[in-house]
């Protein structure tokens, strides 16, 4: 990108070397493409942008009832794949190896080793299951259930709970019920052993009567039955509950029918308007002992807010004159990506800050619309393209470009959709350079310059439409990710952050991409006289 204060076009140190980082990462797909081009469904700089034609739905996280028990390593493989294939979800896992914690003091091997897998995921929380017997089962029982759950952390951290799922908690009232459940609830919150915000779960399965709600309790699961019982006679029911606490309720589904994406899709946009915790499964008997095949399908819908604008980066581009593009690695993935409705691919190009023949440039655009010739058959094709190293210095000529290159793309009918136009001068432009682009990468820094004095001031002095800015922050301190994102919320609705310090947009980051999902879901309170709008993740695939 260009400095703030002048243009540093002419080339040197830092822009051979990164040109130089791009032609080892393309030599680095040429032996793993098949790897590195999966991962970019989640790959930094998936941008954040605004859901287009959202339908109302709210971000939800997956309750999961995991009692099954793992006879292979294998045996949980399903969840850890969907776990790690959706970092944008949470998910709160029941654990239950024998109805409860079991007789002993630990689970056996097998059990810990799972969990200890579990433990590694940054986006899963573990509860452990105790059954109340709606009130009836003796409570030094239920007591010494808990004792046992709270035992395991001091065996090793990675067995640790961090609370405990009540089943079978009861609806009606009586005054020693709320007693009861005062009593089990006070002690979650009292154990030691017990991890975070011990987060306690009653499952009664209905609407419980109100003066059942006892302090301490965080999530209720209102609905534990089939779809069909669902439709025809508690849907109705549980609309006409009023000012209710979304985070505060889950809905549990078994017997889910066959559906298609869209009906699944809306079916639950529908009900995360009311639940903030949800499980689907398609099963009609032993709902919750075996894995559904299912599962990738309702994760994949399950947070129907965020997005992910994926830059799809072949070579720099699209790939050499001499070589076809895509290869045959690019036209199997790129239509993997296009099948999720929350993506939006986009083709990269580089027009070293509008010194690169025009005619150079409308030739890789020209190369990635030939990509969607068969799109009806193949999916394979970009909605719009990413223009990176664009000036933010005016001058007539420099619109000139920007202008035909911005018309060329809006010309070509085999660039798809709305044709999607991105600009990254990695700092704001003048306001004259700014029309040519949907969106502009008005901040690319690392962490530390993103705070400095200078950069705070450029961006204070060059206000730019949130709607229509992205930003890329690089090193980000761990701990000040989730504020960070918080932040930039307010500022842009494109944005994508990394702990990675150097080449950053070629992996993952050990922990922030997770964290990174993770920060989107929390509730965002927006600055004065602005409406919270759904970001949109943007990931570059260079």
């Amino acid at each position: 990108m260009e400095s703030l204060q002048h243009s540093k076009e002419a080339s040197g140190p830092g822009l051979h070397r990164k040109c130089q980082l791009r032609r080892r990462w393309w030599i680095t797909i040429g032996i793993a493409v098949a790897i590195v081009v999966i991962l970019v469904i989640v790959i930094p700089l998936a941008i954040i942008l605004p859901r287009r034609g959202d339908k109302g739905g709210k971000p939800s996280s997956v309750i999961f009832p995991l009692y099954i028990y793992p006879e292979t390593n294998s045996t949980w493989g399903p969840l850890y794949e969907a776990i790690l294939t959706h970092p944008e979800l949470e998910f709160l896992v029941i654990v239950n190896p024998q109805s409860g914690p079991g007789n002993g003091s630990l689970p056996d091997e097998r059990y810990q080793q799972a969990i200890r897998q579990l433990d590694t995921y940054p986006n899963v929380q573990k509860v452990g299951y105790v059954r109340t017997g709606y009130a009836e089962r003796n409570i030094s029982d239920v007591l010494s259930d808990i004792e046992t759950y709270s035992g395991w952390e001091s065996q090793s951290a990675s067995l640790a709970m961090s609370g405990v799922f009540f089943d079978e908690a009861p609806h009606q009232y009586e005054a020693a019920t709320v007693d009861y459940l005062n009593r089990i609830n006070s002690a979650v919150k009292n154990a030691t052993g017990l991890t975070g915000d011990r987060t306690i779960i009653h499952n009664p399965g209905t609407i419980p009567d109100s003066r059942l709600e006892v302090p301490n309790t965080d999530i209720t699961v209102v609905f534990e039955q089939s779809y069909d019982h669902y439709e025809t006679s508690q849907k109705a029911l549980l609309d006409d509950e009023k000012d209710v606490d979304r985070d505060s309720w889950a809905y549990i589904f078994h017997s889910v029918p066959t559906m298609s994406n869209s009906t699944i899709e809306n079916f639950v946009d529908e009900i995360s308007r009311k639940a903030a915790w949800l499980y689907l499964t398609t099963r009609t008997d032993s709902y919750y002992e075996y894995l559904d095949s299912s599962l990738e399908r309702f994760c994949d819908v399950a947070n129907p807010d965020l997005d992910f604008l994926v830059i799809v980066n072949p070579n720099s581009g699209p790939g050499d004159r001499d070589q076809p593009s895509p290869d045959h690695n690019y036209a199997r993935e790129v239509p993997r990506l296009n099948a999720y409705s929350n993506v939006y691919t986009v083709g990269y190009i580089r027009i070293d800050y509008c010194r690169k023949p025009l005619q150079d440039s409308f030739d890789e655009v020209a190369r990635y619309a030939s990509w969607s010739e068969q799109y009806e058959t193949s999916k394979l094709g970009v909605r719009g393209i990413f223009v990176d190293e664009t000036p933010n210095h005016h001058s007539p000529e420099r619109a000139d470009y920007l202008d035909a290159l911005t018309r060329y793309i809006k010309q070509s009918p085999g660039i798809l959709g709305d044709k999607f136009v991105a600009h990254n001068p990695g700092t704001a432009p003048d306001s004259s350079l700014a029309e040519h682009a949907e969106l502009t990468f008005v901040c690319e820094e690392p962490y530390s310059r993103y705070r400095s004095g200078e950069v705070q001031k450029w961006l204070e002095l060059h206000p730019f439409d949130r709607a229509r800015a992205g930003f890329m922050i690089s090193g980000v301190p761990d701990d000040e990710l989730h504020s960070l994102v918080q932040e930039l919320r307010d500022r842009s609705a494109y944005f994508f952050v990394t702990e990675v310090v150097d080449d950053f947009y070629e992996s993952f980051g050990p922990s922030s991409w997770g964290a990174f999902m993770q920060a989107l879901q929390h509730n965002h309170q927006p600055q004065q006289d602005q409406e919270d709008e759904v970001p949109v993740a943007a990931a570059p695939t260079v």
